[in-house]
């Protein structure tokens, strides 16, 4: 009895760590997730007031952004995306981006960003809200 109790708690521990960071699978990537970081720096100090990124089961996207500049600018992506390996493929409009994705502490971090230019946006951070 006592074996099993150990193995139930390691097996537990295990799967908490698991869950908890490193690599995603599918269904860990799906729900609405915020924009919090382009570059290590928050979203507001790059003209953005927020970007939304909804993932869905279906293998599509849809990005929100809505910009400062101007007067509010708001403009909505769509595309397609798929996850192999640690690394997303996304096509949204005519631009596709392939991003290293990694899951720690509750957020994802693209590397490149999946909706900028690769050569401007080399990093973002998403926290997720649904």
């Amino acid at each position: 009895m006592k074996k099993y109790r150990i193995a139930f708690i390691l097996g537990l521990f295990s799967f908490m760590f698991a869950c908890s960071s490193g690599e995603l699978n599918k269904s860990g990537l799906i729900g609405k997730w915020d924009c919090v970081k382009l570059n290590d720096h928050p979203i507001k100090e790059h003209g953005f007031n927020s970007i939304q990124m909804e993932i869905l089961s279906n293998d599509s996207v849809v990005i929100i952004t809505e910009m400062n500049s101007f007067g509010e600018t708001t403009t909505k992506s769509k595309g397609t995306w798929s996850i192999k390996n640690g690394k997303i493929k996304a096509k949204i409009g005519d631009n596709y981006q392939e991003s290293i994705v990694k899951f720690s502490d509750g957020s994802l971090t693209f590397i490149p960003d999946l909706l900028f230019n690769s050569e401007t946006v080399k990093k973002s951070e998403y926290k997720k809200i649904q």
